[in-house]
Protein backbone atom coordinates (compact mmCIF):
# COMPACT_ATOMS: atom_id res chain seq x y z
CA UNK A 1 0.00 0.00 0.00
CA UNK A 2 2.20 3.44 -1.68
CA UNK A 3 0.90 6.78 -1.08
CA UNK A 4 0.92 9.22 -4.15
CA UNK A 5 4.74 10.33 -2.95
CA UNK A 6 6.28 6.72 -2.97
CA UNK A 7 4.90 5.45 -6.42
CA UNK A 8 6.38 8.82 -7.79
CA UNK A 9 9.77 7.60 -5.94
CA UNK A 10 9.29 3.95 -7.09
CA UNK A 11 8.74 4.78 -10.66
CA UNK A 12 11.94 7.49 -10.70
CA UNK A 13 13.73 4.76 -9.68
CA UNK A 14 12.41 1.92 -11.37
CA UNK A 15 13.47 4.45 -14.04
CA UNK A 16 16.80 5.09 -13.25
CA UNK A 17 18.25 0.99 -13.38
CA UNK A 18 20.39 -0.05 -15.80
CA UNK A 19 19.00 -3.65 -15.88
CA UNK A 20 14.92 -3.69 -16.97
CA UNK A 21 12.16 -4.39 -15.27
CA UNK A 22 9.91 -7.87 -16.29
CA UNK A 23 7.50 -7.99 -13.66
CA UNK A 24 4.92 -6.59 -16.14
CA UNK A 25 5.97 -7.72 -19.73
CA UNK A 26 6.06 -4.68 -22.20
CA UNK A 27 5.68 -4.79 -25.88
CA UNK A 28 6.35 -1.67 -27.83
CA UNK A 29 6.33 0.08 -31.29
CA UNK A 30 6.88 3.17 -32.21
CA UNK A 31 6.20 4.64 -35.95
CA UNK A 32 6.72 8.18 -37.86
CA UNK A 33 4.99 10.12 -39.89
CA UNK A 34 5.98 13.46 -41.56
CA UNK A 35 3.95 16.28 -40.47
CA UNK A 36 6.02 18.59 -42.35
CA UNK A 37 9.71 19.48 -43.00
CA UNK A 38 12.07 18.43 -40.36
CA UNK A 39 9.06 17.54 -38.01
CA UNK A 40 7.23 13.86 -37.48
CA UNK A 41 4.73 12.57 -35.14
CA UNK A 42 6.01 9.53 -33.77
CA UNK A 43 2.78 7.10 -32.60
CA UNK A 44 4.16 4.47 -29.45
CA UNK A 45 1.84 1.43 -28.78
CA UNK A 46 2.46 -0.36 -25.56
CA UNK A 47 0.26 -3.45 -25.14
CA UNK A 48 0.51 -5.65 -21.91
CA UNK A 49 -1.19 -9.22 -21.61
CA UNK A 50 -4.47 -9.04 -19.37
CA UNK A 51 -3.24 -12.02 -17.83
CA UNK A 52 -0.32 -10.00 -15.99
CA UNK A 53 -2.38 -7.35 -14.61
CA UNK A 54 -4.67 -9.73 -12.09
CA UNK A 55 -8.09 -7.39 -11.62
CA UNK A 56 -10.86 -9.83 -11.02
CA UNK A 57 -13.03 -7.05 -10.11
CA UNK A 58 -11.88 -6.04 -14.11
CA UNK A 59 -11.02 -2.96 -13.14
CA UNK A 60 -7.27 -1.58 -12.49
CA UNK A 61 -5.09 1.38 -13.37
CA UNK A 62 -2.07 1.91 -14.48
CA UNK A 63 0.71 4.74 -14.67
CA UNK A 64 3.66 5.21 -17.57
CA UNK A 65 6.18 7.39 -17.59
CA UNK A 66 8.78 7.68 -20.29
CA UNK A 67 11.82 9.29 -21.81
CA UNK A 68 13.66 9.93 -25.26
CA UNK A 69 16.83 10.74 -25.58
CA UNK A 70 18.92 12.31 -28.70
CA UNK A 71 22.14 11.10 -30.07
CA UNK A 72 24.21 13.59 -27.37
CA UNK A 73 21.83 12.01 -24.56
CA UNK A 74 19.52 15.48 -24.18
CA UNK A 75 16.01 14.67 -23.45
CA UNK A 76 13.91 15.90 -26.36
CA UNK A 77 10.88 14.17 -24.87
CA UNK A 78 8.81 12.78 -22.01
CA UNK A 79 5.65 10.96 -21.25
CA UNK A 80 3.98 10.99 -17.53
CA UNK A 81 0.26 9.23 -18.12
CA UNK A 82 -2.49 6.98 -15.74
CA UNK A 83 -4.87 4.83 -17.99
CA UNK A 84 -7.78 3.59 -15.83
CA UNK A 85 -9.35 -0.36 -17.11
CA UNK A 86 -12.82 -1.30 -16.23
CA UNK A 87 -14.78 -3.93 -18.08
CA UNK A 88 -18.55 -4.23 -18.18
CA UNK A 89 -19.76 -6.21 -15.92
CA UNK A 90 -19.63 -10.13 -16.63
CA UNK A 91 -16.38 -9.36 -18.62
CA UNK A 92 -13.46 -9.14 -15.74
CA UNK A 93 -13.22 -13.00 -16.79
CA UNK A 94 -11.87 -12.15 -20.26
CA UNK A 95 -9.48 -9.66 -19.35
CA UNK A 96 -7.15 -12.76 -19.20
CA UNK A 97 -7.92 -13.47 -22.59
CA UNK A 98 -7.30 -9.83 -23.91
CA UNK A 99 -4.35 -7.05 -24.34
CA UNK A 100 -4.03 -4.18 -22.90
CA UNK A 101 -3.14 -1.09 -25.32
CA UNK A 102 -1.66 2.03 -24.31
CA UNK A 103 -1.16 4.94 -26.76
CA UNK A 104 0.91 7.92 -26.48
CA UNK A 105 2.46 10.73 -29.10
CA UNK A 106 5.89 12.57 -29.71
CA UNK A 107 7.11 15.09 -32.10
CA UNK A 108 10.59 14.34 -33.17
CA UNK A 109 13.27 16.08 -35.82
CA UNK A 110 15.29 13.50 -37.86
CA UNK A 111 17.98 11.38 -35.61
CA UNK A 112 18.67 8.69 -33.59
CA UNK A 113 17.13 8.36 -30.56
CA UNK A 114 16.68 5.77 -27.01
CA UNK A 115 13.22 5.39 -26.09
CA UNK A 116 12.55 4.21 -22.07
CA UNK A 117 9.47 3.52 -21.32
CA UNK A 118 8.32 2.30 -17.45
CA UNK A 119 4.52 0.94 -16.54
CA UNK A 120 3.36 0.27 -13.28
CA UNK A 121 -0.20 -1.87 -12.17
CA UNK A 122 -1.15 -0.49 -9.22
CA UNK A 123 -3.03 -2.95 -7.86
CA UNK A 124 -0.57 -5.33 -7.60
CA UNK A 125 2.20 -2.95 -7.87
CA UNK A 126 4.05 -4.72 -10.82
CA UNK A 127 6.51 -2.73 -12.89
CA UNK A 128 7.68 -3.44 -16.45
CA UNK A 129 10.12 -1.43 -18.23
CA UNK A 130 11.21 -1.18 -22.52
CA UNK A 131 14.68 0.57 -23.74
CA UNK A 132 15.14 0.79 -27.21
CA UNK A 133 16.64 2.78 -29.95
CA UNK A 134 14.27 4.44 -32.98
CA UNK A 135 15.57 6.18 -35.95
CA UNK A 136 12.94 8.92 -37.21
CA UNK A 137 14.80 9.12 -40.98
CA UNK A 138 15.11 12.35 -42.91
CA UNK A 139 12.15 11.94 -45.58
CA UNK A 140 13.39 15.38 -47.18
CA UNK A 141 16.16 14.03 -48.57
CA UNK A 142 15.50 12.70 -51.86
CA UNK A 143 16.67 9.25 -53.03
CA UNK A 144 14.00 6.93 -52.03
CA UNK A 145 10.19 7.22 -52.30
CA UNK A 146 9.82 9.49 -48.74
CA UNK A 147 6.71 6.76 -47.25
CA UNK A 148 6.37 6.65 -43.29
CA UNK A 149 6.08 3.28 -41.34
CA UNK A 150 3.71 0.71 -42.94
CA UNK A 151 1.22 -0.28 -39.44
CA UNK A 152 -0.84 -3.71 -39.69
CA UNK A 153 -3.84 -3.23 -37.74
CA UNK A 154 -7.09 -5.36 -37.24
CA UNK A 155 -9.23 -2.63 -38.66
CA UNK A 156 -10.68 0.65 -36.51
CA UNK A 157 -12.65 0.74 -33.59
CA UNK A 158 -14.72 3.31 -31.74
CA UNK A 159 -12.40 5.86 -29.36
CA UNK A 160 -15.35 5.56 -27.23
CA UNK A 161 -15.01 1.49 -26.68
CA UNK A 162 -11.04 1.44 -26.00
CA UNK A 163 -9.95 -0.68 -22.74
CA UNK A 164 -7.89 1.94 -21.70
CA UNK A 165 -8.78 5.28 -20.54
CA UNK A 166 -6.53 8.04 -20.15
CA UNK A 167 -9.66 10.47 -19.74
CA UNK A 168 -9.64 13.37 -22.02
CA UNK A 169 -8.30 12.93 -25.85
CA UNK A 170 -4.94 14.89 -26.17
CA UNK A 171 -3.64 17.44 -28.76
CA UNK A 172 -1.57 14.67 -30.11
CA UNK A 173 -4.74 12.95 -31.31
CA UNK A 174 -5.45 15.88 -33.60
CA UNK A 175 -1.70 14.54 -35.19
CA UNK A 176 -2.14 11.01 -35.02
CA UNK A 177 -3.13 9.86 -38.41
CA UNK A 178 -4.31 6.60 -37.37
CA UNK A 179 -7.18 8.23 -35.55
CA UNK A 180 -10.26 9.95 -37.92
CA UNK A 181 -13.97 10.61 -37.32
CA UNK A 182 -13.69 9.41 -33.73
CA UNK A 183 -11.87 5.81 -34.77
CA UNK A 184 -8.54 4.44 -34.35
CA UNK A 185 -6.36 2.03 -36.22
CA UNK A 186 -6.04 -0.88 -33.59
CA UNK A 187 -2.31 -1.44 -34.48
CA UNK A 188 -1.10 -5.08 -34.02
CA UNK A 189 1.87 -4.15 -32.17
CA UNK A 190 3.36 -7.68 -31.90
CA UNK A 191 2.52 -8.24 -35.94
CA UNK A 192 0.52 -11.54 -34.73
CA UNK A 193 -2.88 -11.95 -36.39
CA UNK A 194 -5.24 -14.90 -35.84
CA UNK A 195 -7.31 -16.94 -38.71
CA UNK A 196 -10.31 -15.06 -38.00
CA UNK A 197 -8.61 -11.37 -37.70
CA UNK A 198 -8.53 -9.60 -41.33
CA UNK A 199 -5.36 -7.48 -41.37
CA UNK A 200 -5.59 -3.86 -42.26
CA UNK A 201 -1.91 -2.07 -44.03
CA UNK A 202 -1.97 1.33 -43.64
CA UNK A 203 0.99 4.09 -44.94
CA UNK A 204 1.21 7.46 -45.76
CA UNK A 205 3.15 8.58 -49.17
CA UNK A 206 4.62 11.95 -48.81
CA UNK A 207 6.19 12.34 -52.85
CA UNK A 208 3.56 10.50 -55.48
CA UNK A 209 5.82 12.09 -57.99
CA UNK A 210 9.34 10.52 -56.69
Amino acid sequence: QLDRSDKEKQLSDAMSLGNPVTELPLAVELLYFRLEKGRYFVPMGVKISGSKVGGKSGKTDLGFIGTGKDSKGRTVASLRDAIKVKLPEGAAEKLAQRSLLYDAGFQLTPGEYRIKVLARENQEGKLGTFEGRFTVPDLDQGGAAAVSSLVLGTGRESLASLVGNAGKPKKAGNLNPLVADGKKLATSVTHVFRRHQTMTVFGELYAPGA
